[in-house]
């Protein structure tokens, strides 16, 4: 079985992160991909907007009829910074038989090597990084090649949106609604997060 997991913070989730992952499900061959909310990302200076509550009320919603996704909230229960090789050290023990992805934005992977125990996090998952067009990738490859990752490069589907530009579009008053999965945008409404 091969399971793929997509980290972040999903403050708020998106139609594009919806697309993304049935991009790389179809890609990459998963059998599965797995939603995993971050609680305290270690990497980002600014908590998440919203409350883990809230984030994971709204990834319910999106995922709602969405076959072959799933969530994993283990990092919203977890104190203190959220370090992905925990997580994927305990699915491993949970998923024994199971070859495990994890995706990653090609930011991310100029920085990989820094990543907390990444000696070992790299022996039990293989990232799958999302090409960003227009942004040279050769520089961070020979970064995660020098640091012994395996990564393949997936493409990335056209529109991609990010949750922080959703935030600044609702703060601003604009047309938001139609970046995010409809009954998400409801409950945006519904609890007034963002303004």
């Amino acid at each position: 079985m091969k399971l793929g997991y997509f980290g972040g913070s999903f403050d708020p989730v998106h139609r594009g992160h919806i697309q993304l992952a049935r991009s790389v499900m179809n890609e990459a061959q998963l059998d599965q991909v797995v939603f995993m909310p971050a609680g305290q990302a270690p990497h980002k200076k600014e908590s998440p907007r919203a409350s883990a509550h809230h984030r994971l009320a709204m990834l319910r919603l999106a995922l709602r009829g969405e076959e072959g996704m799933s969530i994993d909230a283990r990092e919203l229960q977890r104190s203190g910074p959220s370090y992905t090789v925990f997580s994927m050290q305990a699915i491993h023990e949970e998923h024994p038989e199971a070859e495990l992805f994890f995706l990653i934005g090609q930011d991310s992977l100029a920085h990989l090597h820094q990543w907390y125990r990444i000696d070992e996090l790299r022996h039990l998952v293989h990232f799958l990084v999302v090409g960003r067009p227009g942004h040279d990738i050769e520089a961070a490859a020979a970064q995660a090649d020098d640091a012994g990752v395996h990564w393949t490069l997936v493409s990335m589907p056209p529109d991609e949106v990010s949750s922080s530009a959703v935030r600044r579009v609702i703060q601003e008053g604009g047309n938001w609604r139609k970046l995010l999965p409809t009954a998400v945008a409801d409950y945006v409404t519904e609890h007034d997060l963002y303004t």
